[in-house]
């Protein structure tokens, strides 16, 4: 963002991203994702339903709230895997 590239360059490098980290350290990842520039962009290219809302997640409101500082999320659930995550 800071080297003003467009959404699709960000989400080609989440991706690329994404597939090393699971390919190379955690098998079981939901990859790199995030809430940029007005839209979703998921590193594994998961396709959210239509009560995703993405600036409602803890994930976003908690790092938001910090400021742009490193954040640790307390245990939700991944709307994903349905199965409890941190962030």
């Amino acid at each position: 963002m800071k080297n003003h590239k467009s959404n699709k360059e960000i989400l080609d490098y989440l991706v690329g991203q994404s597939t090393a980290i699971t390919s190379t350290i955690f098998e079981n990842t939901s990859g790199l994702y995030g809430y940029i520039n007005g839209e979703y962009l998921d590193g594994i290219l998961w396709v959210s339903g239509s009560d995703f809302i993405p600036t409602e997640r803890p994930w976003y409101t908690k790092a938001v709230a910090n400021n742009g500082n490193v954040t640790l999320i307390d245990p939700y659930k991944d709307d994903k895997t349905r199965e409890i995550s941190i962030a």
